[in-house]
């Protein structure tokens, strides 16, 4: 599929698909002069836009997608997975408290209407 096509398959601007590109995150064939994007590649873009919403970072994306068995082996990737995933744990805390603020302030407004 075109950039077009794969753009509105993820539904995702094309300048982030291509700064995607550019920063080694995705990596569609190519054809002469046209990109080349297959379903592993919607699958990848689709990941890493869950990933970075939960606030894990490019970088550590672009580690994770291009870790090698050596990495695996050592722990490294296992380490990152860990990091990431209390990264995760902590955001979902700032969500509850923010939660939780909010509806304080949604009882109190609703008390004094």
């Amino acid at each position: 599929m075109t950039i077009s096509e794969f753009s509105l398959k993820v539904d995702a601007p094309i300048d982030t698909i291509r700064y995607y590109e550019k920063i080694g995150l995705i990596k569609p064939n190519r054809n002469k002069y046209q990109r080349e994007y297959q379903q592993n590649d919607v699958e990848i873009f689709l990941a890493i836009r869950k990933l970075a919403k939960a606030g894990i970072k490019l970088s550590d994306i672009k580690i994770i997608l291009n870790m090698e068995e050596a990495d695996i082996k050592n722990g490294r990737l296992l380490n990152l997975l860990i990091s990431c995933k209390e990264v995760i744990l902590e955001t979902e805390k700032e969500i509850q408290l923010a939660k939780q603020m909010l509806d304080k302030m949604i009882e109190k407004v609703k008390g004094e209407n």
